[in-house]
């Protein structure tokens, strides 16, 4: 409604402009009734729209909950006895020969073959590498400064450093290597093997007959009476919850414009679209 308000103003506004623009394009233009053509006279300035509001109904929807019953189908059980033969265990004791394995135990003599251990001394000969040490003498050369006094270019004493090579005797010392012979006693393990005679365990498995008394399972039929279940469907109604839209009369206020009656202003046209673009009025 705003919007359609704000549009008809506009239009107002630009009917207020509209001679001096219908002007400007055509001078001339037709009269009403046929007459003869002369100039536009300028119109006058359009009255004020008012604003009115008047009272509609409108119709309008509003979600409502409601009830109602619906009829649907559950399924029941009912139980009903029904009679049955099954097989009921029992137990019942009796005799029985088995054979089992008994173990026996006995002293049997062997004889068996021990290995001793004997230490036996021996020499034996080997041949080692010794290392003898010889000096002997050596000319060897040696350097050393020695300090020499002496006179520079200027006739002054100084003392110069030289240094001078000179042959020393010293002594040295020449390893050799020289094999030699030696005799030495080891100790070695040897093993004497000793016939013994002893005693072990043996084991013998010897059958018996015994007498047991075993636990044996029967069964013997019984007529029993038990409980069964049937699924049976069953008609119910219930009640269920559903949201309808329901329609409903509001009065309401909206802003209406009176229309616009006049044709001509001033005998040359209208208002609104005047000059060039509007013919008389018929």
């Amino acid at each position: 409604m705003i919007r359609t308000l704000g549009i008809l103003v506009a239009i107002l506004g630009l009917t207020a402009l509209a001679p001096s623009t219908a002007s400007a394009f055509g001078g001339l233009r037709r009269s009403c009734g046929g007459c003869e053509v002369v100039a536009c006279a300028p119109a006058p300035a359009p009255a004020p729209v008012e604003v009115k509001y008047e009272e509609r109904t409108v119709t309008r929807y509003r979600p409502v909950t409601k009830e109602k019953e619906v009829t649907c189908f559950v399924n029941k059980m009912v139980p009903r006895e029904v009679k049955c033969t099954v097989m009921v265990p029992y137990t019942i004791k009796e005799k029985r020969t088995v054979t089992v394995c008994v173990p026996v135990f006995h002293d049997v003599e062997c004889k068996y073959t021990e290995r001793v251990p004997r230490v036996v001394k021996e020499k034996i000969t080997r041949t080692l590498t010794e290392r003898r040490v010889h000096p002997y003498e050596d000319l060897v050369p040696v350097c050393r400064v020695v300090c020499t006094p002496c006179v520079d270019e200027c006739g002054r004493c100084t003392t110069k450093c030289e240094r001078i090579t000179e042959m020393r005797k010293v002594t040295r010392h020449k390893i050799e290597c020289v094999p030699v012979v030696r005799e030495f006693e080891v100790s070695r393990v040897e093993w004497d093997c000793v016939e013994k005679v002893g005693v072990r365990k043996v084991c013998e498995m010897r059958r018996e007959q015994r007498e047991i008394e075993v636990s044996l399972v029967r069964c013997r039929p019984e007529e029993v009476t038990r409980t069964v279940y049937d699924c049976v469907p069953e008609k119910v109604t219930r009640k269920v919850t559903y949201c309808e839209m329901e329609p409903y009369q509001e009065v309401i206020r909206v802003p209406v414009c009176p229309p616009t009656t006049e044709c001509c202003g001033s005998g040359c046209g209208g208002r609104m679209f005047g000059g060039l673009f509007r013919r008389g009025c018929h």
